[in-house]
């Protein structure tokens, strides 16, 4: 699934993989990547929001952090 995201998307998922190495947990990386977007819903789960998107890419946290 990798090899046909779109370079936009593929810009967007190395960030998130970046920051998700460098971040202890998923709850830590996922409050990092929505900082300003948590404050606007109704339940601001960062750690939940990140597992979908990384799941999208059929990817998970802890695979990262290998």
């Amino acid at each position: 699934m990798l090899t046909t995201i779109d370079p936009f998307d593929a810009v967007q998922l190395a960030y998130v993989i970046e920051v998700c190495i460098n971040h202890k947990n998923q709850a830590a990386a996922g409050r990092y990547l929505y900082a300003n977007s948590r404050n606007q819903l109704k339940s601001n789960n960062d750690s939940d929001r990140l597992r979908k998107y990384l799941l999208k890419f059929g990817l998970r946290f802890d695979g990262l952090k290998q």
